[in-house]
This record gives structure tokens, sequence and C-alpha cells, in this order.
């Protein structure tokens, strides 16, 4: 589990490394208006992204790990999420793509906002492709690949939203330079588990997973829902009531605190697949072993 768990951090501290600099550069470069603008469409992309989802990535982490080696449910499995995925995806794309300019104009009063809203509408079923592809990595405990695709993801949103800031496009090209690459890096992460498309497509006999998958999903968005609210809502507050300039502000003396989370974020990512195998088991000692063993690591 060791081992993992230094995957996953490599694998959560590049992204989290590349979204602090990118926050800490946008403001320095662009200023704090940009800065609050950014801060603001990511917090939109986000309540959008989850319900786009719909939990699969989660629930994909928790069917991986539960089918075991028989690579048949697997495939089954990896193509009934992404069936999913795409249809929720696309459908709150197309939501968030009618509502950019009433949440633009009527909620924060910010004209350009509208533009930023709709890149994040385009980006939005690429990137839910990726998140089904990483619960599946997870599930599967392939923690190299996966740290692949989120360190390859990363680089390129960094090194993307600095050619585009530099080359004058503004806050639009830092939103591009964010969602860009996180759309196309879930799409081509579809490579990674070609083999269980090919088997999953052409095995059309077998379990779908489909109730499992959205009732479990079901739950992960009433929780994610729930964290997104306790998080996001005091910025959108602030650009709401106040400018961007404030939320830009308040947004940079937040970073320091996202630190706080990182190793127990860590620790659960190598963990999930596990817990969800030693449950589908009935390992009772299984399951108390990987508790304290989570709990020493990260203590």
């Amino acid at each position: 589990m060791l081992r993992d768990s230094l995957k996953a951090g490599v694998s959560l501290l590049v992204p989290a490394a590349t979204y602090f600099l990118l926050r800490i550069y946008i403001g320095r470069v662009l200023g704090e208006e940009a800065l609050g603008l950014y801060s603001i469409t990511w917090a939109v992309y986000s309540f959008a992204l989850v319900f786009g989802t719909f939990g699969l990535g989660t629930a994909m982490t928790r069917y991986a790990a539960q089918v075991g080696d028989n690579i048949r449910r697997q495939s089954r499995l990896l193509v009934s999420g992404l069936g999913h995925v795409f249809v929720g995806a696309v459908m709150v794309a197309l939501v968030l793509a009618l509502a950019a300019h009433p949440i633009s104009h009527r909620v924060f009063d910010l004209e350009e906002l509208s533009v930023l809203l709709l890149i994040a509408a385009i980006a939005l079923p690429g990137a839910a492709t990726g998140k089904v592809i990483l619960g599946f990595l997870n599930g599967r405990r392939r923690m190299s690949a996966y740290a692949v695709v989120a360190i390859v993801q990363s680089l390129a949103i960094a090194a993307l939203s600095v050619l585009l800031v530099e080359a004058g496009y503004g806050v639009r090209g830092a939103i591009l330079g964010l969602l860009l690459p996180t759309s196309i890096v879930g799409v081509l992460s579809l490579c990674v588990t070609r083999r269980e498309l090919k088997i999953g497509i052409s095995f059309t006999n077998g379990v779908t997973f489909s109730r499992g998958l959205l009732q479990f999903g079901l739950f992960v968005t009433l929780a994610n829902g729930v964290g997104l609210v306790q998080s996001y809502t005091d910025s959108l507050m602030l650009g709401a009531l106040l400018s961007e300039r404030d939320v830009g502000l308040y947004a940079a003396a937040l970073l320091v605190f996202q630190a706080i989370r990182f190793c127990g974020s860590a620790a659960q990512l190598a963990v999930n697949p596990r817990l969800a195998a030693a449950w589908s088991k009935g390992d009772t000692a299984g399951l108390t072993r990987t508790v304290n063993n989570s709990l020493a690591l990260v203590a």
C-alpha cells in the first residue's frame, strides 16, 4: 500500500502544485480581477462537472475493485460507465451553455464570464470521460498509469496556460489553458484502457452494471454536491455581491490552506479500491487492517 500511496501522492501533488502556481501566476500577471473571474469560472465548472459525471468516477473505482480479474466484467463495467457519463456530461454541458448568459449577467453581472462558461461547457464531456478512466485505473490499482495521465494533463495545462497568457489572451487564455488540456487528455486517456474497450464493445452479452453504477453515483453526487456547496459558496457569494477583484483576493488568501488536505487525499486514493475489494468479500479483518494501516501512514 505504501508504494501505491506514493504514486497516488505524486499524481495528486503535480496537479495541486500546478493549480497553486497557476493561480499565483494569473494573479501577478493579469491582476486580482482576472483571478476572480478565473475562480468564479472554476467554481461553476466544478458544479457542472459533479453533475455531469454523476459520481461515476468514484463508482468506477468501487466496482472495478470488486469485479476482480475477470476481464470481460471489467470491460463491460468500463463501457457502461463511459456510455452513461457521455450522455450525462453532454446534457449538463448543453444546460451550462444555455445558462451561461443568464448566470453571467443576472447573477454575477460579469459580461466576460459568459464566454468563459461556454468554454467550460465545451470542455465538460472530455473532462468527465477522463474522470471515469481515472476511476477505473484507481479501482484496478493501476496507479502508474493513473499517475502518468494526471501528470501529463497537469504539464499540458501549465504549458498552454502560460503560452496563451503570455500571447496576450488574458483570462480567456488562462481558462482555455486550464480546460482544453483537461478535456483533450481526458479523451486521450481512453488509449490507456484500449484493451478493455475492445473487449467491452465486442462482448455485448452480459451484465451492464448500469443500475449499480447509477445508484452508487447518485449518492456520490449528493455527497460531492454538499462538499462543493461548502467549498465554493463563499467565492460565489463574493462574486455575486461584491466584485471579481474581491474574489481574486479571497482566492489568493485561501491558496495556503489547500496543502492541508494533501496527505489524507493521497492515502484515500490508494486505500479506496482495497476497502471496496475487502467489503465485497466480507473480509472484516482486511477492512480493519487496511484502515489501521492507512491511518498510520497519514499520521
